[in-house]
């Protein structure tokens, strides 16, 4: 592909944008021949170097290939029908903003880049200010039909004015409810039945709960109706929020909720996201507590990419790999022309339950 910032010469440029609006627009259909050079020189009023280059840059978009002698062809699944923009708001590495969700989508895309390389293109950093070269090719891939769709791993706040969310004819879907854009969200509703069923099964009724989410102080409450269906019980002092970008504190706050010389401890604990997990695993044996004697724990999971735990874990979350079809699945209602639900919710799965 031509690089953001980089053109084709005019002429070149002017015929690269025709062909590959006839390509998009179906008039030349995946599979089908190109017209004859000689053709197309005539047609454009170019010599062979100047249709060369366009042909170069279509070939090199994906868009078109050359057969030695037979001419040029649209290739079976050009970029504007089969290539996925994967957009993360962040980047590897990054570790106040860059988590495991990301990861895991990361991982599965690029599984999924080892069999087929044209399939998925990611995007790194493009709410980083620093990074508007990554902001720059995502829109020039947009206007040059390079994609077939965009997955916004994150919601799209950044984006507004932007060929991104205004692009007409551009499928589109959302890790979480923004606009009108289609959503994938990922039921916490069912994570939590999931997990204080295991713990009932363990015969624990004195839940503790370390949240991910500090901005939501519905989220406790929601925890304590769920409690109340399985006859458990908590206190607002056992339920404690960390900002996940900063998941150490997670320890401390932990170790203070199973310090010793209480009279009673919680003999359950859940850890709704495992950016946290490894951490406030740590604060279980730095307050003394014996797993699972004395304490059973249960640790969300972007699955296959479990996060470490210092002690035993029953890990219930969501399965990444099943999150990146659903994503890709959306995008390719809207390319057919159907109507997405707005709304697709992910049910959470246990480690057994992972394909």
């Amino acid at each position: 592909m031509i690089p953001a910032g980089r053109r084709a010469p005019v002429k070149a440029r002017r015929i690269l944008n025709e062909l590959r609006r006839q390509i998009v627009e179906g008039r030349f259909p995946p599979g089908s021949q190109l017209p004859r050079r000689e053709d197309l020189e005539a047609h454009f009023h170019v010599s062979p170097l100047t249709l060369q280059k366009a042909l170069s840059s279509l070939i090199s978009d994906g868009f078109v290939y050359a057969k030695t002698g037979q001419g040029t062809f649209v290739v079976d699944e050009p970029p504007h029908l089969s290539r996925y923009g994967l957009v993360f708001p962040s980047e590897p590495g990054m570790t106040d903003t860059w988590n495991n969700f990301y990861a895991a989508m990361n991982n599965e895309a690029m599984a999924i880049q080892r069999s087929k390389p044209d399939r998925l293109t990611m995007y790194f950093g493009l709410e980083n200010p620093g990074r508007h070269e990554s902001r720059d090719q995502l829109i020039a891939d947009v206007e040059a039909h390079r994609l077939a769709g965009l997955i916004f791993v994150s919601p799209p706040f950044n984006f507004v004015g932007t060929p991104l969310l205004d692009a007409p004819g551009m499928p589109r879907v959302s890790g979480a409810p923004y606009r009108e854009i289609p959503s994938v969200r990922l039921d916490e509703a069912s994570l939590m039945d999931k997990a204080l069923r295991y713990l009932a099964s363990r015969g624990r009724r004195r839940i503790a709960l370390v949240s991910g989410n500090v901005m939501e102080p519905n989220v406790f409450d929601s925890f304590q109706t769920a409690l109340g269906a399985w006859q458990m019980e908590t206190r607002p002092c056992w339920q404690q929020a960390v900002y996940p970008s900063f998941p150490q504190w997670a320890r401390n706050v932990v170790e203070l909720l199973f310090q010793s010389g209480q009279a009673e401890r919680p003999d359950g604990l859940i850890i709704t996201d495992d950016n946290l997990v490894p951490h406030a695993t740590a604060g279980l044996l730095a307050a003394g507590m014996r797993v699972p004697d004395e304490v059973d724990v249960v640790g969300h999971c972007n699955f296959p990419w479990l996060t470490p735990s210092v002690v035993p874990a029953k890990r219930i979350g969501y399965d990444a790999r099943r999150v990146l079809q659903v994503f890709m699945a959306l995008i390719d209602m809207q390319r057919r022309g159907e109507t997405p639900p707005t709304v697709t919710d992910i049910a959470a799965v246990t480690e057994d339950e992972v394909n």
